[in-house]
């Protein structure tokens, strides 16, 4: 079996959506690459448990396991509509339980955005903007 180098979640894990990340592809999607992976023959289920629809995508999550939160990138099988499930702006993207026992596809990305939303970007151009202004009243 080639589960023993895959990580598993356990129960009481959350994920957060990874951002930036849908410029990484692989060759086959996502999906079918986990598929293969884990050797996996029919299509799985979401694996956000309050869901229960066919997963249509490999999303790319961050592991949060209680206050410990994984920098590394994981790529789990979800539905298209908990893939894209943001948060509002300037905050993290939502946590989402997920089941225990899913195999976890590990990518060779890092998630370096201090938030993980795509929306701290422009929040932090704003505040870059407003302490710049600071600085040219202030140094007058």
């Amino acid at each position: 079996m080639l589960e023993w180098f895959l990580r598993k979640t356990k129960s009481g894990d959350y994920v957060i959506n990874a951002c930036n990340t849908s410029s990484d592809k692989a060759w086959t999607g996502w999906l079918q690459r986990w598929m293969q992976r884990t050797r996996q023959t029919e299509k799985p289920f979401c694996s956000v448990v309050d869901c229960n629809k066919i997963a249509t995508v490999g999303a790319h999550v961050r592991i949060i396991r209680g206050s410990q939160e994984f920098a590394s990138i994981y790529v789990i099988p979800m539905c298209h509509g908990c893939n894209n499930r943001q948060g509002k702006k300037s905050e993290p993207p939502p946590r989402m339980a997920v089941h225990k026992n899913i195999l976890l596809l590990e990518t060779n990305l890092h998630n370096l955005c201090r938030y993980r939303c795509r929306h701290y970007c422009q929040y932090k151009v704003k505040r870059k903007r407003r302490w710049l202004r600071f600085l040219k009243i202030f140094l007058k």
